[in-house]
């Protein structure tokens, strides 16, 4: 299937997920083969934990999960997801506690660039994405994988 094919078989998920939302995730909707090798989700077991906490605690709040571990030369994003006709690049961060610092705080100007670049890398990829609004949210997450604590920052940096 073609990279246009596979983001018309995405919108069309998209907005039957909208037409449809029962409190289901999107991601139980998503079509295996739109995670081809350059939007390869990881195995179940072989990522951190807090991404898939993040990208749940995200779908609750109505974003529509596109993407998992975006990666290429420049960088990898955690998460791309939509808001309605707007992109949202998430980078997750997690910290058992806030002894040495938040963990949002590690998103420093260097790691800002580094997501920048990696978004502006996936924008190129995805011709018909290009004219849609963006921004970068941070997930923050402290605790255990069975008590998290989230707390979304949203246009965390521009």
């Amino acid at each position: 299937m073609s990279r246009s094919g596979l983001i018309d078989k995405a919108l069309e998920l998209y907005r039957h997920h909208l037409d449809n939302t029962h409190g289901g995730f999107l991601t139980r909707q998503v079509d295996k083969r739109l995670c081809n090798s350059r939007y390869k989700r990881r195995p179940p077991g072989s990522h951190h934990w807090s991404e898939d906490i993040a990208a749940e605690f995200l779908q609750r709040q109505g974003l529509v999960l596109l993407v998992t571990n975006y990666r290429n030369r420049t960088g990898e994003i955690d998460l791309i997801m939509s808001d309605d006709q707007t992109l949202v690049f998430v980078e997750v961060k997690q910290r058992r506690d806030s002894q040495f610092g938040r963990p949002e705080e590690s998103v420093d100007i260097a790691k800002q660039a580094k997501l920048r670049r990696t978004a502006a890398s996936y924008l190129q990829r995805n011709d018909r994405l290009q004219s849609w609004a963006c921004r970068f949210d941070v997930v923050a997450i402290t605790g255990s994988p069975h008590a998290p604590v989230c707390r979304w920052i949203q246009n965390a940096f521009h």
